[in-house]
């Protein structure tokens, strides 16, 4: 019997590694192959990163997608803010600046890709 389960596993540990993949092409191969850890680690890139989004990078990830990644940026910004006393903002975001954020404003979205992907295991 023919095991894809095993084959996906092994096309999805390679590309994970595969840093040539950025955080929107991450996103739009987790979307469409329910693939939640690339999701997550697509996310988290395009909060931490310093250039905004481009319209085009927006239509590709999906409007809200790409509304939540602002939200979860601009609360970053201001806890940034708040936390060292002044509202200079760097261009950087520490994991703490975005973890509780991120993890709220996503959490269905990976709750339900984590059903997806788990779906693939389950068969």
């Amino acid at each position: 019997m023919w095991h894809l389960s095993d084959i996906r596993q092994l096309a999805i540990k390679y590309l994970h590694q595969d840093a040539k993949l950025d955080s929107v092409e991450r996103v739009v191969l987790a979307k469409a192959y329910s693939v939640s850890s690339w999701l997550r680690i697509g996310y988290l890139g395009l909060v931490k990163r310093a250039q905004s989004m481009s319209v085009e990078e927006a239509e590709q990830i999906g409007f809200q997608s790409a509304i939540q990644i602002y939200q979860v940026r601009e609360d970053a910004v201001v806890k940034q803010a708040g936390n060292r006393g002044y509202v200079k903002y760097n261009g950087t975001l520490t994991d703490h600046d975005v973890q509780v954020v991120f993890d709220k404003v996503f959490q269905e979205e990976f709750r339900l890709a984590d059903a997806a992907s788990q779906r693939y295991l389950d068969a």
